[in-house]
């Protein structure tokens, strides 16, 4: 059962203030705004982004609270919203990225709570969305848009059709990133991870993150390319066990 919207303002605002720290990489503003529309409107983000930002605020809502109580329940949603959208004809056409965003969201938890079987699953996932869609290879300098990205997931073809504006755009670069980093999370806390996921095959060619705010004043030519950036190969060369 999907968090009530009488639930999902105060969780969201409490999930905002480290949402950076959990690996976020949507547009924040506008994903607040969209998570309070009825459930019929198209500009509503998909179940399982709403419900895992909202899991995340019932973790760190007082011990005591209403919401704090219900984290259980909250994350049983955020897990049947996951698997449901993924088989679900979704009217918001960023659907795919949203779940992808809710597969971060869930690595960061299992994690936080020491489940590191489940992060590892949910950060696969996530990997497999950023490799099957080819997003190591979007949002570079001269792009304007992206064109629509195949591929399957939990054996289902899908896609992540073409970003309307920069922030979306923004959204997509952020999204590997997120990913990245997550990895290299999981690596350095979960010693049985011997791999990463197969992210050192990718030859990468997406632009450093900005933030959200960012994304809505930049022209296309000023978002920061890896090209000719000798910090890139570095830091793609580091070792994934933090060299310990």
């Amino acid at each position: 059962m999907m968090p009530s919207l009488n639930m999902t303002f105060p969780s969201v605002h409490i999930f905002r203030q480290r949402a950076i720290q959990l690996g976020f990489f949507l547009d924040e503003d506008y994903f607040s705004r969209t998570a309070l529309l009825k459930p019929e409107d198209s500009a509503r983000p998909c179940g399982a982004v709403i419900a895992a930002a909202c899991l995340w605020g019932c973790h760190f809502s007082p011990d005591g609270s209403p919401f704090r109580s219900i984290e259980p329940l909250v994350l049983a949603a955020t897990l049947h919203e996951r698997a449901s959208n993924i088989f679900k004809e979704e009217t918001n056409t960023r659907r795919i990225l949203h779940i992808l965003q809710a597969e971060v969201l869930l690595a960061y938890y299992f994690l936080r709570r020491g489940v590191l079987i489940e992060a590892r699953i949910h950060a696969g996932n996530a990997v497999s969305i950023v490799r099957g869609s080819g997003m190591e290879t979007i949002g570079t300098a001269d792009q304007k848009s992206l064109p629509p990205l195949t591929f399957s997931i939990d054996g289902l073809t899908s896609y992540l059709p073409s970003a309307r504006n920069i922030p979306e755009i923004g959204e997509s670069i952020n999204g590997f990133w997120a990913v990245y980093v997550l990895v290299r999370h999981l690596a350095v806390l979960d010693p049985v991870v011997d791999n990463d996921y197969g992210l050192s095959d990718l030859r990468v060619d997406c632009p450093w993150p900005l933030d959200s705010v960012s994304y809505r004043i930049v022209s296309p030519s000023e978002i920061p390319s890896i090209y000719s950036d000798s910090r890139f190969s570095r830091v793609l060369s580091l070792p994934l066990d933090g060299g310990q």
